[in-house]
């Protein structure tokens, strides 16, 4: 039986009501794999420890009115894949927490499922300056190469993933519903832009319409896919502050921005901070100095892959609006160098470099640009022999 048609008794069988991810795991510690549990007769389940007369019951009800085929065609149709626990793809971090979902639902790429992921949420009535806030957040983590996780609700949920979109990064959207129920409904392009570039999951069958008790659930997975979760504005008794306490409770890192005094929406985040249940940030560096040694590579790896595009033919020239250089000639000294070819703002860029070595951390705080921004400078200024990179994010001025 292949791994394909096992998550697809996998996923029939979470559907009987009763059926967890712990009975899924004797189910086939029982009959070795889930088309054998499947295809039992019901009154072998009894040999499954805990599993009472009434789930057998309730398994020969589901079965004997379950068109397992149609299930299988209906899914293809709509471009819906299954992603079983214990089965290859299962994201590991979510696997881990206390109650995993037994089995995804999921439309679009599984790229985003491979790199770190930062969850990012909020409110839904969500301020003007708590959005433009929280699309830079999410901007310059998906620039580093993290994904953005959320829930595609309004507010802060979608200006995590449009931040994280707009710097053609990856983001995951996890639903409160079906993964064919568009919810909400204001958010039908964003769905479809997130379904083509980047992934949206559930953990609830198709055809499932949202419903308040479904939004903590959902509120587990974003919390247990996560590196760590960013607070960016929240009431008290917010679903936001359900999945920071939920990130807290399965190890994870809670962050959250400051709030205006005085403002309800920001009392949320004012509670996590005092209690000392989040950290205070300001920014995705604040966010990444949880992780340096993480941080370091991945500001590698983008600036290897800046310099990699860079070097393409014509690239340089697109960028700077210069045609490449003719042969080089002896070259100057470093300070004549520096003001022959050099533009005032990268002058001024050098200045905050020493001639010993300088941290991309400390010059993005000296500069005020973002670490996304600031590594396609310094990539330019090292490209012009200007700059040389060092290992852990040190740069060094030639």
């Amino acid at each position: 039986m292949s791994s394909d048609g096992e998550v697809l008794y996998q996923a029939a069988l979470a559907r009987i009501p009763g059926v967890g991810a712990r009975l899924l795991r004797e189910l086939r510690t029982v009959f070795g794999t889930y088309a054998n549990a499947w295809n039992a007769a019901p009154a072998e389940w009894l040999d499954v420890p805990g599993a009472s007369g009434g789930l057998r019951d309730r398994f020969e009800t589901f079965r004997s009115s379950f068109d397992l085929k149609a299930f299988s065609s209906k899914l293809k149709e709509d471009g819906i894949f299954l992603i079983g626990l214990d089965q290859p793809g299962y994201p590991e971090a979510l696997a881990a927490i206390s109650s995993p979902p037994p089995v995804l639902y999921a439309r679009g790429n599984i790229e985003p499922l491979l790199p770190d992921k930062i969850a990012v949420v909020g409110t839904r009535k969500a301020s003007e300056y708590y959005l433009k806030r929280t699309r830079q957040l999410a901007h310059d983590l998906a620039s580093l190469g993290l994904t953005i996780v959320s829930g595609m609700a309004l507010g802060i949920d979608g200006a995590a993933h449009e931040g994280a979109l707009e710097a053609e990064g990856m983001t995951i959207a996890v639903l409160g519903s079906g993964i064919d129920h568009i919810y909400p409904s204001q958010h039908e392009a964003l769905y479809r832009e997130i379904v083509e570039k980047g992934l949206v999951l559930s953990e609830f069958p198709p055809g499932t319409p949202p419903a308040k008790e479904n939004f903590p659930r959902r509120n587990r997975i974003i919390a247990g896919l996560s590196h760590g979760v960013v607070v960016a504005e929240a009431p008290m008794g917010s679903g936001a502050l359900i999945t920071a306490d939920l990130a807290l409770e399965n190890g994870r890192e809670v962050f959250a921005f400051s709030g205006r005094p005085g403002f309800r929406s920001s009392q949320g985040c004012h509670d996590l901070i005092k209690s000392g249940r989040a950290k205070l940030i300001d920014d995705a560096d604040d966010v990444m100095d949880e992780w340096p040694q993480r941080k370091s590579e991945l500001l590698e790896e983008q600036v290897k892959k800046l310099k990699a595009h860079l070097s393409l033919p014509g690239v340089e020239e697109r960028v700077t609006g210069k045609a490449p250089k003719a042969p080089a000639k002896p070259a100057p000294k470093p300070a004549a160098r520096a003001s022959i070819e050099a533009k005032e703002e990268e002058l001024e860029l050098l200045g905050r470099i020493s001639y010993e070595k300088s941290h991309i951390n400390d010059v993005a705080r000296a500069t005020g640009m973002s670490i996304a921004e600031l590594a396609a400078r310094l990539t330019m200024l090292e490209l012009k022999g200007l700059v040389r990179s060092l290992p852990g994010g040190y740069y060094q001025r030639l």
